[in-house]
């Protein structure tokens, strides 16, 4: 039985062999198209650092488009999975043949396989066509996705420049959540005034991704910078999560408590986001969503203008995110913010009001229960007691149907919002 190696030179000899048939006997390009199909995967696929000068050699010699697609295409199957690969010998000049193609698919994969090989050339074409404002905007956001996942060191000085582009923007903002760069804090936050409830959502998001840059993102929130709302309880989870004592401090003084869910928490969490799949949503009603959350959660938030400030209004936050929902329902005492923070108050004559503590002054305490904004004289108080369980009841989806929680969640997800069902309308 033949080595590994063997069988990669008796490779390499076959493919000499096809281009000296091809260039001498044109009437075999279809037998020719035909093997290198077959051969292209098995060399990329054969060792660790693949030998594909001689493919490239060939594509060199070839001018028949529908060939060197097939090619390219036995190479990028042979490559699958892989990011970076040594760039094969003869690679340069030829890519640059190959992205003077009539044909886009030729181009579009040879630079596929560029990137593979980290050539500098289509690292500066996308680049080229991500900061060209007449490429459509999916050709653009396609070009930065590649960039993003290629990883280029000098990335995120161009992903700065984006933060003035609306077409790229919030990609551009979710993109430096990838790189630790010393100016990111400060670039997210010179623009946040300007951008979008999704936008500014997507700065919070970013810059809760790293210790280095949460504490820039807690003295914004405390110096007014950035609007304390955007800090939604999964935000306080994720700063959480980062492990670093200087955060959690800043972060209890600025938000409030947060601790880790249970493990019994956890569990039913996974085990909702198990059934939560695709199928699961793939009949979902959007409409009675609105009017499910209409009668179970808009007494207490604000949902596109619609809505109570019991709790935290949530059109821009996370939504979109399926741990948010879930977190926040089915675990709420997990984080609480110190705005929702539930208080128990108990007067000299020994009545306990629950709820949350919205004016508390020399002459009067304020607190908004589940059903009424209860003023209460200082002189009355004799004690107040802060909960460390939020004033969202835990079981929710317990009283619910499978269609009525699927319809629901699919309406929290929601980036615009909806008309009511036939029918229904909204209790004044």
């Amino acid at each position: 039985m033949e080595t590994p190696q063997q069988e990669e030179i008796e490779l390499e000899r076959r493919i000499v062999l096809i281009s000296t048939w091809h260039r001498s006997q044109p009437t075999l390009a279809k037998l020719t198209c035909f093997l290198l199909v077959a051969i292209a995967p098995a060399i990329a696929l054969s060792q660790d650092d693949p030998n594909l000068a001689p493919l490239v050699a060939i594509l060199d010699q070839l001018e028949d488009d529908a060939v060197r697609l097939d090619i390219l295409k036995g190479m990028r199957a042979g490559l699958k999975g892989r990011k970076s690969v040594a760039m094969p010998k003869g690679w340069s000049p030829i890519y640059k043949k190959l992205s003077a193609s009539k044909s886009e698919d030729v181009k579009t994969i040879a630079r596929e396989l560029a990137l593979i090989f980290g050539d500098p050339l289509a690292l500066k074409q996308l680049g080229n066509v991500v900061h060209d404002a007449s490429q459509s905007s999916e050709s653009r956001k396609s070009a930065l996705a590649a960039l993003l996942e290629k990883h280029p060191a000098d990335l995120p000085e161009s992903l700065r420049k984006l933060l003035d582009d609306k077409t790229l923007r919030g990609d551009a903002i979710r993109g430096l959540a990838a790189y630790a760069h010393k100016d990111t804090p400060n670039w997210l936050i010179g623009v946040y005034k300007d951008l979008s409830a999704n936008e500014r959502q997507d700065v919070v998001n970013t810059l809760a991704s790293r210790a280095t840059y949460a504490t820039r993102l807690l003295d914004a929130i405390q110096a007014k910078e950035i609007d304390r709302r955007d800090g939604s309880a999964f935000i306080a989870r994720q700063l959480a999560s980062l492990g670093n004592k200087d955060v959690n401090k800043q972060l209890e003084a600025i938000w409030g408590k947060v601790r880790e869910s249970s493990a019994e928490k956890e569990a039913l969490i996974a085990t909702w986001k198990k059934k939560m799949n695709n199928n699961y949503f793939k009949k979902a009603d959007v409409r009675h969503g609105r009017a499910i959350f209409a009668k179970t959660c808009m007494k207490c938030h604000k949902l596109y203008g619609e809505g109570g400030k019991i709790g935290p209004d949530i059109t821009g936050s996370n939504r979109a995110n399926l741990d948010y929902i879930l977190h926040n329902v089915l675990d709420p005492s997990a984080a609480i913010s110190k705005d929702y923070q539930m208080s128990t108050v108990i007067t000299i004559n020994g009545r306990v009001v629950t709820g949350i503590v919205q004016e508390k002054n020399a002459s009067r305490v304020v607190v908004q229960t589940d059903n009424e904004k209860l003023t209460i004289a200082a002189e009355d108080v004799d004690e107040i007691t802060l909960s460390a369980v939020s004033m969202m009841p835990e079981g929710q989806l317990d009283k619910m149907t499978r269609e009525e929680i699927r319809d629901l969640v699919v309406y929290l997800r929601t980036k615009n919002q909806v008309p009511l069902p036939e029918g229904f309308k909204l209790e004044q």
